[in-house]
């Protein structure tokens, strides 16, 4: 009926998802579901690239451009099991490809990874979750033979810096894409992965400090393979 309906339309302008006379998606609603937000929304996409060396090369191993939603897509509810991945999960579907293989222990087969996944996962969510929308530019993760990098668009916003995001202070960019985020299950440390999960598990991993950048332009963290000279 009617009155269900106007229900719906009100909790979708609410949240941001509906605008004007509720008759269009906000742009916000398209990275989040639309099948290709870059038509909208150009910035709303991922790359993820391998290069052969130690430096950015023409001849790439692999390079693909993801323009999918930000969230899975779940069917009709009460259904809880995604049927379309999300961003995160298709990237990380490409870099288990190349940044992780079976290997025998034992009798038993294992898959090991470069890199934690639970760290390079972190790091891709984080950076999907607080770019800065302004910038045309997209969330880029770049896998070296000495590194990771994953890159997300946007100086640090309202005074953070790098310390206070080794140390877990949280100041939100996307406070709505962040509830999003959360209500689907994709954060869980309520700004504390640098701190809790991605320095110790690299240093549980192979002993190394992740890099920390940021510019006008980006933020950038770096994860190596191998300890870095002093």
């Amino acid at each position: 009926g009617e009155e269900p309906q106007q229900d719906w339309r009100t909790m979708l302008i609410n949240r941001s998802f509906l605008v004007g006379d509720a008759e269009s998606c906000s742009i916000f609603a398209c990275a989040l579901f639309a099948r290709h937000p870059e038509r909208r929304l150009p910035q709303a996409v991922a790359r993820f690239t391998v290069f052969p060396g130690e430096d950015k090369d023409y001849n790439t191993i692999f390079d693909k451009i993801l323009d999918v939603p930000f969230v899975e897509y779940r069917g009709e509810y009460p259904r809880t099991q995604a049927i379309e991945p999300s961003m995160h999960d298709r990237l990380m579907q490409f870099v288990e490809s190349y940044l992780s293989e079976d290997k025998l222990f034992g009798a038993t087969r294992k898959r090991e990874w470069q890199y934690p996944e639970a760290v390079i996962r972190e790091l891709i969510v984080n950076a999907l979750t607080h770019r800065d929308w302004t910038k045309q530019n997209y969330v880029r993760v770049e896998a070296y033979n000495n590194r990771l990098e994953v890159i997300s668009p946007g100086a640090l916003p309202n005074g953070m810096t790098i310390e206070k995001i080794k140390s877990g202070e949280q100041v939100l960019r996307n406070p709505k894409l962040v509830r999003i985020f959360r209500e689907y299950g994709y954060l869980e440390d309520q700004g504390m992965g640098i701190r809790r999960k991605v320095i110790p598990l690299m240093r549980e991993k192979n002993n190394t400090e992740p890099s920390f950048e940021a510019t006008d332009d980006y933020f950038k963290v770096t994860l190596w393979k191998n300890a870095q000279p002093a």
